[in-house]
């Protein structure tokens, strides 16, 4: 297929197919993990939150509308002094889409609750433009707890490797990450994510798709952020 490539994943590529459509393909066949995203999108985008529309789909393939702008990751490398403003949007969006109500969804049960949750949350997937932003890439959504889904973007983000970036310029960059996390936990304040910070760790390290580094800086936060056991939250 020669289409143009418009970013790469862990699982997955998209590619332009122009008329305002991208195609999201799986690098092997995924049909549990097609039906989910599109099952939560298409709820999601029928209940008014911020998602693209899908299409189409089959064991591969997602046919979703092209998103404007770019991931709010790539804005905070090129503008990175906006680094507060963005984290408190990334939290605002966050917390407007776990109060979205849809009707009852055929999706993973994370934990008690009911709340669609996206569980990959985090400025990668999140793209924004002068207008707004648009949340993408639900290959992990499920039902739970909103608590759930803040843990995993703090720990996400406060854990995960960013690609590309050279030795002298890391010390900046956990900078700028700090200030994003503290100005995205300020935003979601009304949501305690400290009772679900164990479970975040337990998904993120048995991702087989998660980095031997990174496990080590997962097990590193969770010591020193999650309540012990038996601790009231």
């Amino acid at each position: 297929m020669d289409l143009p490539l418009l970013g790469r994943g862990r699982t997955a590529d998209v590619y332009d197919l122009g008329d305002g459509r991208v195609l999201r393909r799986y690098r092997e066949p995924r049909p549990a993990l097609v039906q989910r995203e599109v099952t939560a999108m298409q709820a999601l985008r029928a209940a008014g939150a911020p998602v693209p529309k899908v299409f189409d789909s089959n064991d591969t393939d997602i046919v979703m509308e092209k998103v404007r702008g770019r991931a709010m990751l790539d804005e905070l490398k090129v503008r990175p002094w906006r680094a507060g403003r963005l984290g408190r949007q990334l939290g605002e969006m966050h917390l407007a889409v776990l109060q979205v109500v849809t009707e009852p969804l055929d999706l993973p049960v994370a934990a008690d609750g009911s709340t669609v949750l996206h569980l990959d949350y985090h400025p990668g997937n999140v793209m924004v433009d002068g207008s707004g932003a648009m949340v993408i890439d639900w290959t992990n959504a499920g039902l739970g707890p909103a608590g759930l889904d803040v843990a995993m973007t703090w720990m996400l983000m406060a854990t995960s490797d960013v690609d590309d970036v050279p030795r002298l310029l890391r010390p900046f960059v956990r900078r700028l990450r700090g200030r994003v996390v503290a100005e995205y936990l300020a935003a979601t304040s009304v949501v305690d994510p400290l009772p679900y910070v164990r479970e975040a760790c337990r998904r993120r390290l048995e991702d087989p798709e998660t980095r031997p580094e990174e496990k080590v800086s997962v097990r590193a936060f969770e010591a020193a952020t999650a309540p012990a056991p038996g601790a009231p939250a």
